[in-house]
């Protein structure tokens, strides 16, 4: 017989001021142990059982953003010269690869992954680590923090100006959805030929181009911080964050990390409007037209060619955008200082790591998919793309997972920056739930991507599958969300 049992946090150390959160749900004979396991899990993570508490999600408006300059948080760095007379100056591209190689070095997972003593407090002064030892290089470097969701906009503005303006082949997409005035392309029989398709469907190639492109190969693996290719655009975006932050001092506020992302927002906003404007979308289009688009493609459509094949990423209202910038808030946050940030678009209350939840036909554990940012795999697996089922599900929300569970937590989490993971394919580039101890992977469900002659042991763990479920109902309890609840979802 089950009955409701009530599960209560305090989110935080601080008893008195802390924000609470509560879970309520039906006790069966083995609840009981996960109630146990969640509570231990709780007391050794600072996370406070408490009795008699309300009801109270967490947003990203509850979090605690720092007024002042922001130097550390989920992002990257950009690297530039500050010379004596105040002027900015860019970097050399040798002078952008030793830098790039501290930067990686002090990333989080490498941090953790290194072996090394204090990884904690490694991670946490990870900004003046970074510093320090560019100014060993140069003194007159300086590093400064951008928000990952930003770092990623600019990014995915940079990929469609050049579909849109320069008409440039891109590898492995086969059209991109172009608005007024703009030639869309298809996908090019030569890797060193550009093609353009004219009004009158007449193909004609250009001559080739020795102008490095912003679309990169894709990664079919978890990626590769130093593939060649990644550093090369890691450079040149550097450049143009450099450049495009015309008043850039060392460091900048959330203020002014919202201003930014207001251009890059309304560009796609833009995007998005002239391309719905002109495509006809009651004249069919050939199936080798949208099998695999781009990001050019779902910025600019809306949620009725989903049945296409695409995944709309278009931003259309003020949810859309809300999600990008509390996105950008949470990149700031205290809490992304010391967590890797999970995405999901779904239904918090639904999710479940038992597949049986799912689908009573099914037994076992079910893998769930998290993105690592908000974009990843916008370029080649927009199916795996967070904001693209945030658009239309329930709930949008990030789970933090502390730094130091990188290797420990019921999660796999791919250990690459923002650029290979935006350039990620396939099930090994993003997070996911793992199985319990001594679960036969190859019948995991919830893995569309990986036939069952691939290795899953990157998704096996040491839980036995009640300290599964119970971690997986903790790490959820915490999620952030990122848009509030439409009346009548739930």
């Amino acid at each position: 017989m089950a009955s409701d049992i009530t599960i209560s946090y305090k989110v935080g150390t601080d008893k008195n001021d802390s924000p609470l959160v509560k879970i309520t749900k039906k006790a069966y004979p083995s609840d009981s142990r996960v109630v146990e396991i969640m509570n231990g899990i709780a007391g050794a993570s600072g996370i406070l059982p408490i009795q008699g508490s309300t009801h109270l999600e967490k947003h990203v408006i509850d979090l605690s953003i720092s007024p002042g300059k922001i130097t550390i948080g989920q992002g990257e760095y950009v690297v530039f010269h500050r010379l004596p007379s105040g002027e900015k100056k860019e970097l050399t591209r040798e002078t952008f690869e030793k830098s790039y190689k501290i930067m990686l070095h002090y990333y989080p997972s490498a941090i953790i992954n290194s072996g090394s003593e204090n990884t904690s407090e490694k991670c946490a002064n990870r900004y003046n680590l970074i510093r320090k030892d560019l100014k060993e290089i140069d003194s007159t470097l300086e590093v400064t923090f951008i928000p990952r969701t930003l770092y990623e906009l600019i990014f995915i503005k940079q990929c469609i100006e050049e579909d849109m303006h320069e008409a440039k082949y891109r590898p492995f997409h086969l059209l991109n959805l172009l608005g007024s005035g703009y030639t869309p392309m298809p996908v090019c029989p030569s890797t060193t030929d550009a093609i353009r398709i004219d009004c009158d469907d007449s193909v004609k190639t250009a001559k080739e181009t020795k102008r490095k492109r912003w679309h990169l190969l894709p990664f079919h693996d978890a990626g590769d911080n130093e593939n060649a290719k990644i550093r090369d655009a890691s450079y040149r975006l550097n450049q143009v964050i450099v450049n495009a932050f015309v008043s850039l001092s060392d460091d900048l506020t959330i203020d002014e990390f919202k201003t930014h992302a207001g251009k890059e927002i309304n560009f796609l906003k833009d995007h998005c409007l002239k391309c719905m404007k002109t495509l006809s979308l009651e004249r069919p289009l050939p199936t080798h037209i949208y099998r695999t688009p781009g990001p050019t493609s779902h910025f600019g459509s809306d949620d009725t060619l989903q049945s296409r094949g695409f995944h709309p990423m278009g931003i259309l209202n003020e949810t859309h955008e809300q999600i990008i910038l509390n996105a950008i808030v949470l990149d700031c946050s205290e809490i992304a200082k010391t967590s890797f940030l999970l995405y999901r678009g779904a239904n918090l209350k639904k999710d479940d790591v038992l597949a049986s939840k799912i689908n009573k036909l099914f037994d076992g554990p079910y893998s769930l998919s998290y993105g690592s940012s908000l974009f990843a795999g916008c370029l080649y697996d927009s199916g795996a793309t967070p904001f693209s089922y945030m658009r239309g599900t329930e709930n949008a929300f990030a789970v933090p997972v502390p730094f130091d569970q990188l290797n420990q937590s019921i999660f796999y989490i791919p250990p690459t920056n923002t650029l290979a993971q935006l350039c990620g394919q396939g099930e090994f580039f993003h997070a996911r739930t793992k199985a319990w101890k001594d679960f036969e992977l190859m019948k995991l469900r919830g893995i569309k991507g990986l036939s069952k002659a691939s290795k899953r042991e990157h998704l096996s763990s040491n839980f036995t599958k009640i300290e599964l479920v119970a971690h997986f109902k903790h790490y959820m309890s915490g999620a952030i969300h990122l848009k509030r609840t439409q009346p009548g979802m739930d």
